[in-house]
C-alpha cells in the first residue's frame, strides 16, 4: 500500500514543486492536506486523528519542508558537478556574472544566479532570494 501511495501520490506533489518556494502557505495547503489524506489512507487513521506521527513514522517531510529539501538538494548536486549538464546551464556562479562584478561571496564560490533568459517560466517567482539552508545564497534575476 506505502509503494502505492508513493508511486501515485507524493510523485505528485513532488513533481515541479520548487516553483512553489517562497509563495504563501495558501498556495502549498492543498498539496499538504493531500499528503495528509495520503498517510490517513496509509494507517487508516480518522480525519480528527493527529497526522504528525503518521509523517513521522512515514520519514515523510511536511510539503513547504519538502520544496526547501529539493531545492537545497538541487543546488548541491550542481555545486559538486552531480547534475545533468542541461541543469548546470541554468545556474552560474555570481561572481562569474558580468552584470555583478566585485562580489564579496565570490570568494566563497556559495552564490549562484539563476539564467532567465533560458527559463522564461520563473519570471514569476514570488521571492527574489532564495538562502537554502546549506548556505548556498541562489539569486534569481
Amino acid at each position: 500500500m506505502i509503494q502505492l501511495v508513493v508511486a501515485f501520490v507524493l510523485s505528485r506533489i513532488d513533481y515541479c514543486n520548487a516553483a512553489l518556494s517562497g509563495l504563501p502557505l495558501s498556495t502549498t495547503e492543498p498539496l499538504q492536506r493531500a499528503q495528509n489524506a495520503a498517510a490517513r489512507l496509509i494507517f487508516g487513521l480518522l480525519p480528527r486523528d493527529h497526522i504528525t506521527p503518521a509523517l513521522m513514522q512515514l520519514h515523510w517531510l511536511p510539503v513547504q519542508f519538502r520544496i526547501k529539501f529539493k531545492l537545497c538538494l538541487s543546488m548541491h548536486q550542481i555545486h559538486v558537478g552531480r547534475c545533468p549538464s542541461y541543469v548546470a546551464e541554468l545556474v552560474c556562479m555570481s561572481a562569474d556574472n558580468c552584470r555583478r562584478p566585485g562580489l564579496r561571496s565570490a570568494s566563497n564560490n556559495y552564490s549562484y544566479s539563476l539564467n532567465l533568459d533560458c527559463v522564461q517560466s520563473l519570471r514569476n517567482v514570488h521571492s527574489r532570494l532564495l538562502v537554502l539552508q546549506s548556505g548556498i545564497v541562489f539569486r534569481v534575476i
